[in-house]
């Protein structure tokens, strides 16, 4: 994934220009300008596994981080970012920790003085671990054949896991969750087109692609959100007729929608709404 910072800030400018009714709300204003702020400072090839917390304005705040490096709502800090492991693996702390938990079997008031963060992350990774079994086991168990046929992608940067040589972060296989349910409450068999209002990083339509490319899936959302969704799905490597190419469009019927490959396409409306048609 490339940073493109001319897209972003275009993006962010016309729907700066669009009538008020149109416009985010406070709530989502308020967080817009430090997400874009963070966009610009770090690479996209990390995006998934940015720390941080909603609460602050920052990529959390739409679901596009590690669920296990988010933190508590309002705090921009996590003890366990990697900044963290020159810290946590010297060897000089190693060494003083396992002095301190040595005396603290003796003198308990000694373990005050140890190195907790790095002593917590080892604890904090292993529970984290457990919890990306739990999660497998339980979508091997609600829908084997979904969680089988299907598995995340590496993009991005995302702290995961591999089970029969297949990607999955505890993100995706909560996706896959919900896709059971849809299938479980819909004739899926006879679902031609998706509708997604608020896409987040576009997880959830890459899933369904995946599952079944002849859907047309359109996701309906706003900057700097679907920036991210543009970036990945184009990184995905669905064909994109992205924002630049949307604006020089003089009718729909300009697109041809009879290709036999698979096309992600941003058709800007009015409301500068931006909605991916996805189709075979």
């Amino acid at each position: 994934m490339k940073n493109n910072n001319q897209l972003l800030e275009d993006m962010m400018k016309d729907l700066y220009n669009q009538n008020e009714f149109y416009k985010p709300g406070n709530y989502w204003s308020f967080y817009e300008k430090n997400i874009v702020k963070q966009i610009k400072k770090n690479s996209l090839h990390q995006f998934r596994n940015w720390s941080g917390s909603a609460g602050v304005g920052n990529i959390q705040s739409f679901g596009g981080g590690a669920e296990h490096l988010k933190g508590r709502f309002g705090v921009n800090f996590h003890p366990f970012d990697d900044k963290f492991l020159f810290l946590d693996n010297n060897f000089f702390v190693k060494a003083y920790n396992f002095i301190i938990n040595k005396i603290s079997k003796f003198f308990s008031f000694f373990s005050f003085f140890s190195f907790r963060a790095a002593e917590g992350r080892r604890y904090f990774f292993e529970q984290v671990k457990k919890t990306q079994n739990l999660a497998y086991d339980k979508a091997y168990n609600i829908d084997k054949e979904l969680l089988l046929s299907l598995s995340d992608s590496n993009i991005g940067n995302p702290s995961g896991f591999f089970r029969n040589d297949k990607f999955y972060t505890i993100e995706f296989i909560d996706t896959l969750l919900k896709i059971n349910f849809i299938k479980q409450n819909t004739n899926f068999d006879k679902v031609n087109s998706i509708v997604e209002l608020g896409s987040g990083i576009g997880l959830l339509a890459s899933a369904f692609l995946k599952l079944k490319k002849s859907l047309k899936y359109i996701i309906i959302d706003i900057p700097p959100a679907l920036y991210i969704s543009q970036s990945y799905l184009e990184a995905l490597g669905y064909k994109i007729l992205g924002y630049y190419d949307v604006i020089n469009l003089k009718s729909l019927k300009d697109i041809d929608t009879n290709k036999s490959q698979l096309y992600v396409l941003i058709v800007l409306i009015k409301s500068f709404e931006l909605i991916f048609l996805c189709f075979k």
